[in-house]
């Protein structure tokens, strides 16, 4: 098994302990979980799923999981072992500056590391959930400075879910973060 998608759906808790305790788990390259609400289940869950694929794991998608900064903080430490991560994606989910910076840190050290994609933070948003460009703006700065605190060179992708040109929940290319060897854009 090189890859598992198990996408818009529920799972229960004695599904997410069976995938965790399949004999192939641990060579997993790809897991895709998007669209499969986590905030129902045992915050260790995924962790522990994490943490048995952490050794092979190339390409994570938690997209639109209803991920919240709760969870997250559940998610890191295993995520953190995932040293041949190349791709992550937490598209759609909640997440706050403060949660993003928390998630920047904890994945700095995974070396393969080149494609993140994040939701808008919170931030972003006025209490209607309506995108607010100034406050991107702010955040992307904030962000900016965060990948040069870390001092490796990154790139990372924010998006909106919906999409506020075309109102689709699909990703919109938006510009990238990038911190290059002290060249900011």
């Amino acid at each position: 098994m090189n890859n598992l998608s198990i996408t818009n759906c529920w799972l229960t808790e004695s599904d997410s302990t069976h995938q965790s305790q399949s004999p192939n788990i641990s060579q997993l390259k790809g897991l895709d979980l998007s669209g499969v609400t986590m905030t129902y289940s045992s915050p260790e869950l995924l962790p522990a799923l994490l943490e048995k694929v952490s050794a092979t794991l190339q390409k994570l998608y938690l997209e639109q999981c209803g991920i919240r900064d709760s969870h997250l903080e559940f998610l890191l430490p295993a995520l953190s072992l995932c040293i041949h991560l190349t791709s992550f994606s937490l598209r759609g989910n909640f997440l706050s500056m403060a949660m993003m910076e928390k998630m920047l840190r904890h994945t700095s050290g995974l070396p393969s590391l080149s494609g993140e994609l994040y939701t808008a933070p919170q931030e972003s948003f006025s209490s209607q959930g309506i995108l607010q460009p100034s406050r991107l703006a702010q955040c992307r700065i904030e962000l900016l400075e965060i990948l040069k605190d870390l001092g490796r060179p990154r790139t990372i992708w924010i998006c909106f879910t919906p999409c506020p040109h075309c109102g689709d929940n699909t990703f919109c290319q938006p510009e990238p973060i990038i911190y290059s060897n002290n060249t900011l854009t």
